[in-house]
């Protein structure tokens, strides 16, 4: 969370139409998902990461695959894990 850098597998690169060794950033993630879901998306990130919460995170959303595959729907859970009280990784 600290660097926006995120490490994917090739299962989800391939989900969002990524080669092997593209950099993956925050803005990668959130740039495949369909316009219909992201605030949806967005809000269950957003709760994950507040120190207040539970730092679960769970979410179902449609990916766009830059490569123009077809959208796929994603069924993803999560954990924040946090230092010092405040978001460092999270693990999904």
């Amino acid at each position: 969370i600290e660097t926006g850098v995120i490490t994917w597998d090739a299962r989800v690169r391939e989900l969002w139409g990524l080669g092997p060794n593209e950099l993956v950033t925050y803005d990668t993630f959130i740039s495949g998902i369909h316009p219909e879901d992201w605030a949806a998306t967005q809000a269950a990130v957003d709760q994950a990461l507040d120190p207040a919460g539970d730092g679960s995170y769970s979410a179902e959303y449609r990916v766009l695959p830059r490569d123009g595959g077809e959208p796929r729907w994603v069924a993803a859970t999560g954990r924040v894990l946090f230092r010092d009280g405040r978001p460092a990784r999270l693990i999904g």
